[in-house]
């Protein structure tokens, strides 16, 4: 699977279990959040 696949997949669950975000909102949690398991941290430096 690639990453756009995983991020896509993984902004489809975000959106099932909190359908109160908006789309964008979902993306950027997806990506967020897959940042966070890339790079083993949550720091804003770290992921950007």
């Amino acid at each position: 699977m690639s990453h756009t696949e995983t991020i896509a997949y993984w902004q489809r669950e975000i959106s099932v279990h909190m359908p109160h975000l908006s789309r964008p909102q979902a993306a950027v949690l997806a990506l967020w959040s897959y940042g966070m398991v890339l790079s083993k941290s949550s720091g804003i430096t770290t992921i950007w």
